[in-house]
């Protein structure tokens, strides 16, 4: 079974509130993605997952969570029951103390990461020979211009 990346470039003006400049999702690199989050490759994180952030995107939220409903019908909805067999599984985790939301099952290696920071990952030669896919420097480069322009800028990301 493969490993993907899921990747949401979040832009601020002031630190408080955050937008998303969309969904990215990267080409399969299990050595990167160890370095990112420990997660697929051999490799150890360069920066140990920090969590998703507590003042995450709408858009990126909507991405990860359930939100918890009496039926769970909706979309992006499922019941208190459901998502406390998950986190007792392993696959899931509460989000807030209230319980009212928790992530998709199955995503896990949740983290975030400063231009800086994507940039000294991306730029390590793979242990595997060859150069990283491009997608990975495209994100890179958005960041850097975003930051450039004087906006507060990360990278938030987790795996499938």
């Amino acid at each position: 079974m493969g490993a993907d990346i899921y990747c949401f470039i979040e832009t601020s003006y002031d630190g408080e509130y955050w937008s998303s400049f969309g969904s990215l999702s990267p080409a399969q690199d299990y050595d990167l993605f160890g370095l990112l989050a420990g997660v697929r490759g051999s490799r150890q994180p360069m920066i140990p997952p920090r969590g998703l952030p507590l003042d995450l995107a709408a858009e990126a939220a909507v991405a990860t969570f359930f939100y918890i409903t009496e039926t769970g019908e909706g979309e992006g909805e499922t019941t208190r029951k459901k998502a406390a067999a998950w986190v007792t599984a392993g696959v899931s985790q509460w989000r807030d103390e209230e319980q009212a939301w928790v992530t998709h099952y199955g995503l896990r290696g949740h983290s975030w990461m400063t231009p800086t920071e994507w940039r000294r990952c991306i730029e390590l030669p793979s242990t595997f020979g060859g150069s990283r896919d491009p997608s990975y420097f495209a994100v890179a480069a958005a960041m850097e211009e975003f930051e450039r322009r004087g906006l507060k800028v990360r990278v938030v990301f987790w795996f499938d």
